[in-house]
């Protein structure tokens, strides 16, 4: 049994924390093959007696099966694409998850997306090493053509949307916009009053914390030009 690091060290992404049956893995951490690892930068926190944390100094996206995603393509391989969504782990999708008819080993699955692409998918699981499976089998999943993506902080997402949707909803009439969020705190923005809606989400993840929001958006968007 051994502590790889000590109380306060800054940690890295899948760096050694201990190793050992003494500990158990806490918010920030996670066990893989009797040792446990970092999840994200921070520091390593060993708060109680049987387990060790990790402090994020900064607050990550951290996928979850099911999850919708906004990505980029960023690499095609023989059967497969990385795509970047805005966290600290690989996340990969297979040809089998993304298109329905016969693909030969052949054939250049950058026909269907190549790098640079943007798209909506569904987070299908996630490994105990964090490897990232993306899907497109979701009814919402597609490539997103134009327009423009910003990033937000996840923990705003439910924010921005509002309860059953009234915050999302009011941006895009106000602003003659389409917009798709996603959980990991990318949005997608396109349409005639695209940065005046920009500019509302950022206002709303920015003051997130306070009351009455939906009401205060709504007069910000009338005196900044929105179609309220």
């Amino acid at each position: 049994m051994a502590k790889k690091v000590e109380k306060g060290d800054i940690v890295v992404p899948g760096q050694e924390l201990y190793e050992g049956e003494e500990f158990t893995a806490g918010d920030g951490a996670f066990e893989s093959g009797g040792t446990i690892r970092s999840r994200f930068l921070g520091a390593a926190d060993f708060r109680s007696e049987d387990s060790v944390q990790v402090i994020p100094r900064y607050n990550p996206y951290v996928p979850s099966q099911g999850d919708l995603v906004i990505g980029e393509v960023e690499r095609v391989g023989p059967s497969n694409w990385n795509v970047d969504i805005g966290c600290p782990w690989s996340a990969f999708m297979h040809v089998n998850a993304a298109v329905d008819e016969y693909v030969d080993h052949d054939d250049d699955i950058s026909q269907w997306y190549g790098i640079g692409d943007v798209i909506v998918a569904k987070v299908k699981g996630v490994t105990e090493g964090m490897d990232v499976k993306l899907s497109m089998e979701h009814e919402n999943a597609r490539e997103l053509e134009g327009g423009r993506v910003i990033s937000v902080a996840p923990a705003k997402v439910p924010r921005i949307i509002g309860s059953k949707g009234t915050m999302v909803e009011m941006i895009k009439d106000a602003t003659d916009t389409m917009i798709v969020i996603g959980q990991n705190g990318r949005v997608w923005i396109d349409g005639t009053g695209e940065s005046l809606a920009v500019e509302a989400i950022r206002k709303v993840a920015d003051e997130a914390h306070t009351d009455n929001l939906t009401e205060k958006m709504e007069e910000w968007l009338e005196e900044n030009g929105g179609d309220i």
